[in-house]
């Protein structure tokens, strides 16, 4: 396990550093504009454009803005503003 932080762009931005190749991860936004957004968790079973909100009772649901993979060091998101906008995020 590691932990990501970083700041959203609301551009495409790959994520690196984690020494590994993910098979899951949970986004949260610390500050700034999502902050109030629910919590997302994507894992490469489900695949990249599947998310679960593991804080609200809502169903898993498809949208090919998310991440838009999951690479050898890290993650590369898209242009998700809850995901990748104006704000302060965590990765676990």
């Amino acid at each position: 396990m590691n932990t990501k932080l970083y700041s959203g762009t609301g551009s495409s931005l790959a994520l690196t550093g984690l020494g590994f190749e993910p098979s899951m991860t949970w986004i949260k936004c610390r500050s700034g504009s999502a902050s109030a957004e629910d919590h997302v968790l994507f894992d490469a079973v489900r695949g990249s454009t599947k998310r679960i909100s593991p804080n609200t009772n809502t169903t898993e649901w498809t949208s090919a803005t998310n991440i838009t993979s999951f690479d050898s060091d890290g993650f590369t998101l898209s242009t998700n503003t809850q995901l990748n906008g104006s704000g302060e995020y965590a990765s676990w």
